[in-house]
């Protein structure tokens, strides 16, 4: 384990430690990688303190690693460079060009940035007499760049293939894993290599040289006389040994710096074994000899060196060079949802709605609290006659109504066309008068002077006047307070009556609560906008009205102009569900149609989908085929964070989950412009724009993409259990308290299983069944326990059976019915599922199945059938 001193450079945190926001990332992100910390000081931007930090930890206390962040940028006490340059004893500017390649790629102001790499030689010697290195790196002092510059120094164990370099290691196994089968140990297959070159006549001979043959010894010393191809560039006839990397990097005899760097350079590379591919740039060649003569085999436009720190393949070079093993590892089911958790934003934008039903599905982003006092006075729970308990007997009372009040305080004198109202001259003209009672309604407030009601059960009509009561019999003795509710014994004044956090639903509680408490308007989260699109040149749309303008079906089309008719189309149904379920929940969709399996026109509509909305769903391309382009174009072209390729379940395992920090257009900004491809996919003219640094002018925002598989039941699977998750984060949902693990199902089944374990689903064996190894994410759906009802069969992988969840009327249990086959790409096993059934995986000596009556876990879809 290599050992690290971490020195934030800066004035401020210098003076209040808990100001230091990028130290502290690259701590635990070094952590996570498997470095250990030994050392994090914090220092002025002043050049002799900072000499002194690292000249302590190089010098004296020997760590493998020194990192700075801050003081890199044009500021005037910025001098963090200043002060390490004299402590340099060799330059390293191929890494520092690579952190900074990689930053202008992700901003323009990373061109402001002058962070440096290098190695000092420590002053005394080691332990063993051998003079020993360190590699000291500054960083930005921001936490944003300081995460992603770590993203090239982490990938692919760079940076710790440099440290065991520094340490006097050779690195050359992971140099076998980084380059495979380019790496120039790698066994041949000769028969292969011969074939794919001996595509002419006899005058082609196949001789195979050993990798790295004596300078001066040729193991053909009688090369045959014809078997040169004279194409202004010497390259001899020879099928040799195709070299690491193409003939640019071995013109004039250069070795590979790797080979340099590990001994292997042998000094003769003009020996006449080598490639002599002294290219005069000439367009035309002479060949000699008889047919078609394939001397050179196909070499991929890139190096291993611009594979550095990539996992995909540039999708540019052709099938031949892609993984025929994926380079994900396979993520554990509740790793994966984890990780889901861990990256996914918090909600922080707001917007201010009225009180009506389209804040249906919304979030409360503040407490709502009672203005004034619910009721504001006393009220009525029943109808009847509000009276003074004290001075209402049983007997008979003039009947005053609201009306009589208002008279009264008018100035008039006439109660409802009947005789004249005595009124005390001291008395409130709208109070009640002795011998009156006030006719009143359930929740109406009592007038003044009265104190309690009596029920209209309790009362006789006497007397009325044109359909109107004017006296009335009471017929009991009521209490004061009697059938009368005080003033603020709903609500008091200033008392919160709704969280934030809580959601606004369709079942009206919410709605009516604002509406209780007089709001006519509300903060809530704004909801994230999703994209969505469809890949595959072989899907056609079943409905074109289902696509936003703009996008097509491509499928047919290309069908038509190529005079295919060996293949066929697919109706495309992922982008029609993930509609149906994203709008039916309240989000806004970005309908981005099909894309062709082309690499123009998926990138630009990933870049449309990124550029206008917080979360892209994507449906096919993330397995192993030649047309599968979303994960190299996410690494690649879109400098995404891949963050796990595949997951241990089924169905869904080439589900893809990534990470993007680009700029989104403010609301005042009007929609970019957009044109239409004659693939279907729409470009929009603005590019996705990353940030770097947190000054930028429009700062950057963490955009998610989630690569889907193609089959239609895995699609939907996986957005309900990894998309749907992060939707409700990004929305605001608070993050449920009991989200667990997976149960293993109990049973009193005997049934056992003689399969094994599936070798890739290893992962899924380990945790699968355990309640205390990795969490769930906390917002996941709800979950419940059920009795399932049909057999559901194990699968090596953890499966999430398709069912209908619904409760026996006879004895209250919930059931979980089968949908039947669930064979992922039939998307009927999706329809009239409420509920998704784990099934777990299966175990060495275990159940092959889940038997009737078994219990088992179910993610709720919807409501009980």
């Amino acid at each position: 384990m290599y050992s690290v001193g971490i020195v934030t450079v800066s004035d401020t945190a210098s003076a209040d430690a808990s100001l230091d926001r990028s130290g502290p990332v690259l701590a635990s992100k070094l952590q996570e990688a498997g470095y250990r910390i030994v050392s994090h000081a914090i220092c002025a931007d002043d050049i002799a303190a900072i000499r002194s930090h690292v000249v302590e930890l190089v010098d004296a206390r020997g760590v493998d690693l020194v990192v700075t962040t801050g003081g890199t940028g044009f500021g005037r006490r910025d001098v963090t460079p200043e002060a390490l340059e004299p402590l340099i004893t060799r330059k390293t500017p191929a890494l520092s060009h690579a952190i900074t390649n990689f930053s202008l790629a992700k901003t323009p102001l990373a061109a402001l940035s002058r962070g440096i790499t290098g190695i000092r030689k420590h002053s005394a010697d080691g332990a063993d007499g051998a003079d020993r290195e360190s590699l000291i790196v500054a960083l930005p002092g921001s936490p944003k760049a300081v995460d992603e510059c770590l993203q090239v120094l982490l990938a692919n164990g760079l940076l710790s293939h440099a440290l065991e370099l520094l340490a006097g290691g050779s690195g050359m196994q992971l140099h076998r894993t980084m380059q495979g089968s380019l790496h120039r140990d790698h066994p041949i297959d000769t028969e292969a290599v011969s074939t794919a070159t001996d595509t002419g006549a006899a005058h082609t001979h196949r001789h195979h040289h050993p990798p790295h043959p004596h300078p001066h010894q040729h193991p053909h010393p009688h090369p045959h006389p014809h078997s040169h191809s004279h194409s202004h560039g010497h390259g001899h006839g020879h099928a040799h040994q195709p070299p690491p990397l193409p003939p640019r990097q071995h013109q004039h005899g250069h070795p590979h710096p790797h080979e340099r760097d590990h001994g292997h350079d042998h000094g003769h590379h003009h020996s006449h074994h080598s490639h002599h591919s002294h290219s005069h740039g000439h367009g035309h060649g002479h060949g000699h000899g008889h047919g078609l003569h394939s001397h050179q085999m196909p070499r991929p436009r890139t190096t291993p060196a611009d594979h550095v720190g990539f996992r995909t393949v540039d999708p540019t070079t052709g099938p031949s060079l892609r993984h025929r093993q994926s380079p994900y590892p396979i993520l554990p089911l509740e790793e994966a949802l984890s990780l889901i958790a861990t990256h996914t934003p918090e909600a922080t934008s707001t917007e201010t709605r009225p009180v009506d039903s389209s804040l249906i599905g919304h979030i409360l982003a503040e407490d709502v609290a009672a203005v004034t006092d619910l009721p504001p006075g006393p009220t009525t729970n029943v109808d009847g006659y509000a009276v003074k308990a004290s001075s209402t007997p049983p007997g008979s009372y003039r009947v005053v109504t609201i009306r009589t009040l208002q008279a009264r305080q008018a100035g008039e004198v006439a109660d409802q066309g009947g005789p004249a109202v005595n009124v005390d001259a001291g008395a409130h003209r709208h109070a009640v008068q002795d011998g009156e009672i006030f006719r009143i309604n359930t929740g109406q407030g009592l007038p003044e002077g009265t104190d309690s009601v009596v029920m209209v059960e309790d009362t006789e009509l006497l007397e009325q006047r044109g359909g109107e009561e004017t006296l009335v019999s009471v017929l009991a003795q009521v209490d004061q307070g009697e059938n009368v509710r005080p003033r603020a014994s709903d609500v008091c004044r200033g008392q919160v009556v709704l969280r934030k956090g809580t959601m606004v639903s369709a079942l009206g509680g919410e709605i009516g609560t604002l509406a209780f408490l007089g709001r006519h308007e509300v903060r809530v989260f704004r909801r994230p906008k999703i994209a969505i699109l469809s890949t595959g040149n072989e899907l056609d749309d079943p409905s074109p009205s289902l696509s936003s303008s703009g996008a097509s079906s491509s499928a047919s089309a290309s069908v038509k102009e190529t005079g295919e008719t060996w293949g066929f189309s697919v109706f495309d149904a992922n982008r029609p569900s993930l509609k149906a379920a994203l709008e039916g929940m309240g989000y806004q969709v970005l309908d981005l149609g099909i894309v062709r399996d082309d690499v123009d026109t998926t990138l630009a509509a990933m870049r449309r989908g990124i550029q206008e909305a917080d979360v892209t769903i994507t449906t096919g391309g993330t397995s192993m085929g030649e047309s599968d382009l979303l994960k190299p174009l996410l690494e690649r072209q879109l400098r995404a964070d891949i963050v796990f390729g595949r997951v241990a379940m089924k169905p869904g395992k080439p589900t893809t989950f990534a990470t993007v920090s680009a700029v989104s257009p403010s609301p005042s900004t009007s929609p970019s412009t957009s044109t239409s491809t004659s693939a279907g996919a729409t470009t929009a003219t603005a590019a996705v724009t990353t940030s770097l640094t947190e000054s930028a002018n429009m700062p950057a925002t963490k955009k998610l993409v989630f690569a889907l598989p193609g089959n239609p039941a895995s699609a939907l699977v996986t957005f309900y259990v990894f998309v749907l998750p992060a939707l409700r984060k990004l929305s605001g949902y608070p993050p449920s308290p009991s989200s667990s693990p997976l149960e293993t199902p109990t049973s009193t089944s005997t049934s056992t299983s003689t399969t094994t374990l599936d070798a890739e689903a290893a992962a899924s064996s380990s945790s699968s069944n355990s309640r205390s190894s990795l969490s769930y994410n906390p917002w996941s759906l709800p979950t419940l326990s059920v009795r399932v009802v049909t057999p559901m069969r194990c699968d090596p992988r953890p499966e999430f059976h398709r069912a209908v969840v619904r409760v026996d009327p006879a004895t209250g249990e919930v059931l979980a019915t089968s949908t039947g086959s669930q064979r992922s790409s039939g998307m009927h096993s999706m329809s009239t599922a409420n509920a998704l059934i784990a099934v777990p995986a299966l175990q060495p000596g275990g159940p092959a199945t889940l038997q009737p009556g078994t219990r088992a876990l179910a993610i709720l879809l919807g409501p009980l059938a």
